[in-house]
């Protein structure tokens, strides 16, 4: 019986052998060729995870070790109490002995078919997530580049009204803008000095109020209350009063010597005169502080829209989001730069970068001056000699506002604190 049992077990391991090698054969060898059958052995992404491995080979010892346990358990044995040499018939012998093995073996390839299949299932998914993260990526990109292009065709279509009866149009309208306020400015701190009283006018204050004539307009400005704009602005209702009377003068001066500098000496035909002090004017070829409400508002929220959809794609890496916002600040030029940090500055673009030192410190709010570097390109030469850029960043800790990175450079917010070092 022994002999019989022994010869049993060896031909049938013998066969599941064959069976498991004629499998690989002809399920593998033979449709991938021998050589791409071993690339697909060694790519890491195909081969199988440990927890696969141990069970499969698992259930291969098992059944193996089933087929040879009526050899060992029918086997004479020198102790009476592990004799199974009694317990019946062959068949019974063998199916009593046999089956729980088999069971246990299809127990764990059941299980390993549902982990496998379970396996499958998050492939799908992270499939469908990865696609999905694709189309959002293209979709973003899409938008992306659309808003440039429109960004493109709003500067191209803003346009002043020259002195020679046609149009300033372009990129050449916001150089002339933001020569415009700094003008306005010393005009503002010209009068208060002749008047000796510009202690009496933070340069904050002054600002404000000059870009709210910058952005409104003169003509906005003389219909509302002097009462109203000194408590607007915090200035003193006798100073709004002189302001008012005193700029439409100043108008009329710079298009009168703008319109005939040609016949006008250089000694004195380009000064204008207030009480015991006089002012050089600049040369304008169209009527200054004229609303610009129109063209700017539409310019500024364009802007800001296409910075907050980068910004706030979660999508989106850091890295990512100032790699878009470079490509698109390189299409803004320096004086619009100027513009955008004369909104914040002006009270009417707030949202560019929160001011509010306990939301900075909680980090709340918009950071796209700081964080993604809006208006990184302007220098203190650009702006008004009224405004130092590091006075208005240094309460949020302006000297802070760099990051490192990998390649080691200083990524500082404004590109002159390089040249500084």
């Amino acid at each position: 019986m022994n002999v019989f049992w022994s010869t049993y077990s060896l031909i049938v391991s013998t066969l599941l052998a064959i069976a498991l090698l004629y499998s690989f054969y002809l399920f593998i060898l033979k449709p991938y060729g021998y050589s791409k059958t071993i690339e697909k052995i060694k790519d890491k992404s195909l081969r199988l995870n440990p927890t696969i491995k141990f069970l499969l080979w698992t259930a291969v010892i098992i059944i193996i070790l089933g087929f040879w346990m009526p050899f060992i358990l029918t086997f004479g044995a020198k102790t009476s109490g592990l004799d199974f040499t009694k317990t019946g018939a062959v068949g019974d012998t063998f199916g009593g002995i046999i089956n729980p093995f088999v069971g246990i073996s299809a127990s764990i390839i059941t299980g390993l078919a549902f982990y496998v299949q379970y396996q499958a299932n998050q492939s799908v998914t992270s499939q469908f997530e990865n696609q999905d993260k694709q189309y959002q990526s293209d979709k973003f990109e899409k938008l992306f580049f659309e808003q440039i292009r429109l960004y493109k065709e709003n500067v191209t279509e803003t346009q002043i009204w020259s002195s020679h009866n046609d149009y300033i149009t372009g990129r050449m309208t916001f150089s002339l803008w933001s020569k415009e306020l700094p003008y306005l400015m010393t005009f503002l701190s010209f009068i208060l000095t002749t008047l000796k009283r510009r202690n009496e006018v933070d340069n904050k204050v002054l600002f404000k109020f000059a870009y709210f004539v910058f952005y409104k307009g003169q003509e906005h400005l003389m219909s509302i209350s002097e009462l109203d704009l000194a408590k607007k602005f915090e200035i003193k209702t006798d100073l709004i009063k002189i302001f008012k009377e005193q700029l439409p003068l100043v108008i009329d001066a710079v298009k009168l010597y703008s319109d005939n500098r040609l016949n006008y000496s250089e000694q004195n035909l380009n000064i204008f005169k207030f009480e015991t002090k006089e002012i050089r004017l600049p040369i304008a070829d169209f009527t200054l502080f004229r609303s610009k409400d129109q063209w700017l508002s539409q310019y500024f929220r364009h802007i800001f829209y296409t910075v907050k959809c980068v910004a706030e794609n979660n999508n989106l890496s850091y890295e990512d989001k100032r790699q878009y916002l470079r490509i698109l600040r390189n299409q803004i030029s320096n004086q619009e730069q100027v513009l955008i940090f004369y909104n914040w500055l002006g009270g009417y673009g707030s949202s560019w970068e929160e001011v509010s030192e306990l939301k900075r410190a909680e980090k709340k709010g918009n950071y796209f001056f700081s964080d993604y570097r809006m208006i990184h390109n302007i220098t203190n030469d650009d702006i008004t000699n009224f405004l130092r850029l590091e006075n208005e960043f240094i309460k949020f800790d302006f000297s802070q506002m760099l990051r490192l990175e990998d390649k080691g450079e200083r990524d500082v917010m404004f590109d002159f604190q390089n040249a500084d070092d």
